[in-house]
């Protein structure tokens, strides 16, 4: 509705109040990059993750809890997925996946080891699955039969445009509607003031062609229209005809005809018409956004897929090279190579 108020915004001035799309499966949105690319160029790649939540379950081990997904993924998939890289030994610390998902509702359940480190496993999922994935956006539509990438404001621009070309169309249908339909009651309220001679002339006529052409003549000066209305009317309609509710039937279909021209003959009155209708249709079906859009903490590193631990690297004079995990602080200067072959001419601790 900006737009119809203010033809001159841009796609940023429309960006304040469309904030990004929604999408039925829920999640998150990262960042807002992708959003601007897409509505300013027509074209960008908008980044969704899963909505999860890392839960403690009954037998103490940690799980992670997915209860929304980006759009067009599926739990079935997913668990699938997990899976076969759990099968594969491209993922660790994961004991078990169940998808309970039913009724529309998202809940796969993702069981971990009990020494796993679920922020590490939780980003590899993202990484390695659909949890995580990127929605492609290609604003494309046919222009004048042209197909064409539109920004945000190109494509609200397109949708106005043809709406006004609607209520364009349909006032003029029904304006010439209300005009048929007064032509009709002006007929009528005419008829009324010589009603008898009506009756007796439909009596006499041969037939109803003859009584039409009676009709039109200059003694009643009725139009076409006009005279077959009378003419389909059964006699005792005729007589029953009521000038007050012709005559409030006619006021109504004027004032009708007079808000239609109005509306035909300004284009400010035109686009308030698909503003009013417009928040109808919001008031009606409006429904509370479900995809939430949140900050995108960047890409992920080495370090975030590889859990934080202490090891103990120990090169050998044969040139052998083993890591283990480091032992308590307080044991450690008990540490001793039984062979000579185990003997470390270097010792280092890394976190």
């Amino acid at each position: 509705m900006h737009l119809i108020e203010n033809p001159d915004a841009t796609s940023a001035d429309l960006m304040k109040f469309v904030k990004g799309p929604d999408f039925p499966t829920g999640g998150l949105i990262l960042g807002r990059e992708g959003i601007k690319d897409a509505y300013k160029t027509g074209r960008g790649s908008i980044k969704m993750r899963a909505k999860v939540a890392i839960e403690e379950g009954q037998r103490g081990q940690m799980r992670i809890v997915v209860t929304e997904l980006p759009y067009q993924a599926s739990c079935s998939a997913i668990a699938a997925r997990i899976q076969e890289l759990v099968d594969g030994g491209d993922l660790d610390g994961i004991a078990d996946v169940n998808d309970n998902s039913s009724g529309g509702t998202t809940n796969l359940i993702i069981t971990l080891k009990r020494d796993a480190n679920s922020n590490v496993v939780m980003n590899n999922l993202f990484k390695l699955t659909q949890l995580q994935t990127s929605f492609p956006v290609n604003m494309v539509a046919l222009v004048n039969g042209v197909p064409r990438t539109l920004n945000l404001k190109d494509a609200i621009s397109g949708y106005v445009d043809h709406q006004i070309d609607v209520i364009t169309r349909r006032s003029k249908f029904r304006l010439q509607r209300a005009k048929d339909r007064n032509h009709i009651l002006e007929g009528r309220l005419k008829a009324l003031n010589v009603i008898d001679e009506i009756i007796k002339l439909i009596r006499g006529s041969e037939d109803a062609a003859a009584a039409k052409e009676a009709l039109m003549g200059k003694k009643f000066g009725f139009s076409e229209r006009q005279a077959i209305d009378i003419l389909d009317m059964q006699l005792r309609q005729l007589t029953r005809l009521s000038r007050i509710d012709l005559e409030t039937e006619q006021k109504d279909v004027k004032e009708r005809i007079k808000e239609l021209e109005s509306i035909l003959n300004s284009d400010k009155k035109l686009r308030g018409v698909i503003s009013t209708e417009l928040s109808a249709i919001r008031d009606s079906f409006a429904t509370p956004r479900v995809c939430q859009i949140t900050a995108d903490v960047g890409e992920m590193s080495v370090e975030d897929l590889v859990d934080n631990k202490e090891l103990v690297v120990v090169m050998t004079e044969a040139q052998y090279i083993k890591a283990v995990s480091a032992p308590p602080r307080a044991s450690r200067s008990s540490i001793s190579c039984r062979s000579t072959r185990e003997r470390p001419s270097r010792r280092s601790s890394t976190p």
